[in-house]
This record gives C-alpha cells, structure tokens and sequence, in this order.
C-alpha cells in the first residue's frame, strides 16, 4: 500500500485543520493516476488544487475520483495548529494500521531535518519509512486526490453546506477512519 498525504488550514488561526492520508494499492497507483488526469481532462482544467476551484468544479471532480480505488483516512484538529508534527504522526499511524506501507508521499516541500524527524517518529511508533518522499502534487497526480478530500474535510467541518454533506455521504464507503481532536461530528 501507499499513502498519498497532504493537508488543509493548517495556517489558519481559527476554525479547523484537516489531514488526509489516500491509501492506494501499488497496483492501482497508475490507473488512480490516469483517472485523475483524465478527470482533468473531462473537466477542462490543467491540475486540480482545492483552493481556488469554484465548487461546481470542487463536486464534479470528486464525483468522478469515486469511481476510482481507494480508501482514505482524515483527522480534524483546532485551529491553531501547535503541533503539526503531532498531528501527522497520529494520522498516518492510523492510516498504516494493519497495513504494509510500501511508500508514503506527503505534499509539500519540506527540508531533510523535517523528513529525518518525521521519519525517526514514525519509526519509534515501529512504522517503517524506508520510502518516506515529499513531493508535489503535479509529479504526484494521487497527491490531487488528497488534496481534495483534505479541503472537503475541512470545509464540511467549518461550516457544512448541502454539497459539502453529500460529498462526504458520497466518499464515506472509502473512508477507512477518522480521528477528531475536540471537533464535533458532522
């Protein structure tokens, strides 16, 4: 399995964060990421990032990502953030529960010290991290999936609308778990 990590308002000051880890068979990495190039394609767009996607957009492009394997695991925390390092070490060590993590991606550029503390957290917990990468989401295309369930998750849990509630019904058969830090269920 692989994991695809990125998160949401975590430079906020108020409201919620969100963390989403994208589990992916290795097998299924090249079709997820076909099909999200492909559901670019159908909707027109270069890349898709969260912010700064009008909401009909936002929907039609998770409305076609559901055809695709995968399963996810999001966590939501207060805003503001004081433990970001934390934060993410609970989340992937639920996402890895009962799973053999065969890479890990998390978006972002983040410098060596911060992957060497990262990894040596997740290898304390006994989480292995021989292929633990960070990258962007444009070499990653699996990277948009995560993107996307992270800004969904954290624009249903600021305030739900009736889009945000069926696309949360809508993903809730892929979500492997989720891990709330003091928020209320929505």
């Amino acid at each position: 399995m692989y994991l695809f990590v990125d998160e949401s308002g975590t430079n906020r000051q108020t409201g919620v964060c969100s963390f989403v880890a994208v589990i992916v068979k290795a097998a299924s990495i090249p079709a997820l990421n076909r099909g999200v190039i492909a559901v670019e394609k159908l909707l027109g767009i270069e890349t898709f990032h969260w912010s700064g996607t009008a909401w009909p957009l936002k929907e039609k492009f998770i409305n076609e990502l559901n055809n695709y394997d995968f399963r996810f695991v999001f966590q939501i925390n207060k805003n503001p953030l004081t433990n970001f390092n934390g934060a993410l070490e609970s989340l992937l060590l639920a996402a890895a529960d009962g799973l053999i993590v065969s890479g890990l991606i998390i978006d972002g550029k983040k410098g060596k010290n911060y992957e060497r503390n990262l990894k040596k957290a997740l290898r304390d917990k006994k989480l292995p991290t021989k292929k633990l990468r960070t990258g962007n989401d444009e070499s990653y295309p699996a990277l948009r999936v995560a993107d996307a369930i992270a800004g969904l998750v954290r624009s249903h849990y600021n305030k739900p609308t009736p889009t945000s509630k069926k696309l949360m019904k809508l993903l809730e058969s892929k979500l492997k778990a989720s891990i709330s830090a003091g928020q209320p269920s929505k």
